[in-house]
């Protein structure tokens, strides 16, 4: 029998001993895979319909505050100020977009989470997914809007990361959120889902003493806080902006009407249908369609017993941040006056997905529960005693 332990001393060697270390390296890995898959993209970007306006020069004022972007006519003006190309905007610069946005994905699901919950395979694995799925991949072919929409959601991912690690940096995280907003607004999915994932980690690493543990709770509340100020701010300053200057709103700017409310309903249900014909937007591939939904769905199905062998009463918070996630990954596009689910909207679908391929890796490392014999029993349920004397919960 090969004995492998001298291997993967070894190889464990070469990985950074301090956790920020190992943060950084799956940061970089995922970006320089994400870059490598996109080569083509990167190399040699090409022009969608909307590029060829940019033939013309830089977007109108009004064209982009009437779409509640003002940030991004803010970073076309400072292009402009260096005689950066219009053209070149359109095309070379979406590589740098994609590689920022590539290196903040394994962020999302390191926000809140310890050192045994951010190992390199887990992580990296749903980071990639995030970045590769053919959903996320759409917005590469609209390279006139991909630079601005991927810098703001790499923004807003780091934005929260700042604020569960540094919570006194809050200031500078609410303002690169207002920024990022200024920019993208479909970043809120992104930093929602963070925050629902989060308060799932904190529960499965502190055991669930609300009481005894709450402190481990506080950066979730900083975080939702943040957000939740950071939102407003950026509608005050939005509808500040386009009532001084007399500008009409597109339909996409404003928000549903009560009215509306169960034709939206009807829509989104609509949606799943699309999401399980095209989940990876083509009809054909049944068996890699079939994986994607086989480890999504027993990533979640593993959290779910893993909740409930041994239930508390604070396992009721986790639980309804899983009930919260499909909520969450619709987000923004459920409440707009305009439906639009293009692919390229559903980054949050993407991230949900790629949650529970998440919690596939981390089982598969023994990280679910702290012994990982226990998950041999979980078909005894019933037998709660003896699952108290293996399991640790």
């Amino acid at each position: 029998m090969i004995d492998c332990g001298p291997l993967h001393a070894r190889l464990r060697g070469l990985l950074p001993a301090s956790a920020m270390g190992q943060l950084v390296l799956t940061c970089l890995v995922v970006a320089g895979l994400t870059v490598l898959a996109r080569l083509p993209f990167v190399l040699s970007p090409g022009l969608s319909t909307d590029s060829y306006a940019y033939l013309q020069g830089w977007p109108t004022l009004d064209q982009l505050f009437s779409q509640g972007r003002f940030g991004q006519f803010l970073v076309f003006k400072l292009l402009g100020a260096f005689a950066i190309d219009p053209l070149a905007f359109a095309t070379l610069l979406q590589g740098i977009g994609l590689a920022v946005f590539a290196f903040s994905t394994p962020l999302m699901f390191a926000a809140f989470a310890d050192r045994r919950q951010r190992r390199l395979g887990a992580t990296g694995l749903a980071a990639l997914m995030v970045t590769l799925h053919p959903y996320s991949a759409e917005i590469l072919t609209f390279s006139e809007a991909s630079f601005t929409a991927l810098l703001a959601s790499a923004m807003g991912v780091a934005a929260i990361f700042i604020v569960a690690r540094r919570p006194r940096f809050w200031w500078l995280a609410w303002i690169m959120l207002v920024a990022a907003l200024s920019m993208y607004q479909l970043l809120i999915n992104y930093a929602a889902l963070m925050i629902l994932l989060g308060v799932i980690q904190t529960y499965l690493r502190t055991g669930g003493a609300l009481r005894d543990e709450w402190v481990a709770y506080r950066p979730l509340f900083y975080a939702i806080l943040v957000l939740v100020g950071a939102l407003a701010a950026y509608l005050c300053i939005h509808k500040s902006l386009v009532t001084t200057l007399g500008i009409s709103e597109v339909g996409r700017a404003g928000f549903l009407p009560l009215d509306k409310l169960y034709l939206r309903a009807q829509e989104i249900l609509s949606l799943g249908g699309f999401l399980w014909q095209r989940t990876l937007l083509v009809t054909y591939g049944s068996a890699a369609k079939g994986l994607f939904w086989g480890m999504v769905a027993a990533g979640w199905l593993l959290l779910l017993l893993r909740l409930l062998v041994r239930p508390r009463m604070g396992a009721v918070l986790p639980v309804i941040a899983m009930v919260l996630v499909p909520a969450a990954a619709i987000g923004v596009i459920a409440v707009g006056k305009v439906w639009w689910p293009a692919p390229r909207v559903l980054g949050g679908v993407v991230l949900a997905c790629a949650m529970g391929i998440y919690w596939v890796g981390w089982f598969a490392q023994g990280r679910l529960g702290r012994d990982p014999a226990c998950f041999s029993n979980l078909w005894r349920l019933g037998r709660a005693p003896y699952l108290e004397g293996r399991c640790l919960l």
